[in-house]
């Protein structure tokens, strides 16, 4: 996908090509999968078509991921950005675990992208999905630089954390 930016333009010309067709067994769409792999020449061609669904999931398989969740999982600032100045992304998608894009890269210790989610007023930063709250994703992976950051601008106390990262910070 890197640097084949002129190729990726030549195929999306071709307007019978599904742009939103979802890939078994990888992330799902092509916007899900140049997002999570920070390509954003890529995604910036992808937008550009009138036809691309920025929300699409065929269902909800464990490995389909919305395009915005992909995204933020991947780190890129920039593409994050651009996902979710779109007036139709749900800013509110989850997986089908109920993770959502604050989760996505709490967990894999995105700052950056966790920044500019955080800047967002439509996401939703108490979520908790079966994996904890996004600060407890964060650290159970050990992302300080992430957790500092939520605690800090979220104004967390402990008692918000999930119970085993309460445990991991107060040693109990």
């Amino acid at each position: 996908m890197f640097g084949q930016e002129a190729e990726v333009a030549r195929c999306l010309r071709v307007t019978e090509m599904d742009v939103n067709h979802v890939d078994p067994g990888h992330l799902g769409t092509a916007l899900a999968c140049a997002g999570y792999a920070c390509a954003a020449p890529v995604v910036r061609l992808l937008l550009e078509r009138k036809d691309i669904d920025v929300n699409r999931m065929r269902g909800q398989k464990s490995w389909e991921t919305p395009p915005l969740l992909a995204a933020a999982a991947g780190g890129s600032e920039e593409i994050v950005h651009m996902l979710l100045d779109r007036p139709e992304i749900d800013a509110e998608a989850e997986d089908a675990s109920g993770r959502n894009a604050l989760m996505f890269a709490a967990d894999r210790g995105k700052l950056g992208a966790v920044k500019v989610l955080l800047s967002r007023t439509e996401i939703d930063v108490n979520c908790e999905s079966a994996f904890g709250s996004a600060v407890a994703m964060a650290l159970n992976n050990w992302h300080e630089d992430v957790v500092h950051y939520m605690v800090t601008k979220l104004s967390l106390k402990l008692g918000h954390l999930y119970k085993s990262s309460f445990i991991i910070l107060t040693g109990e």
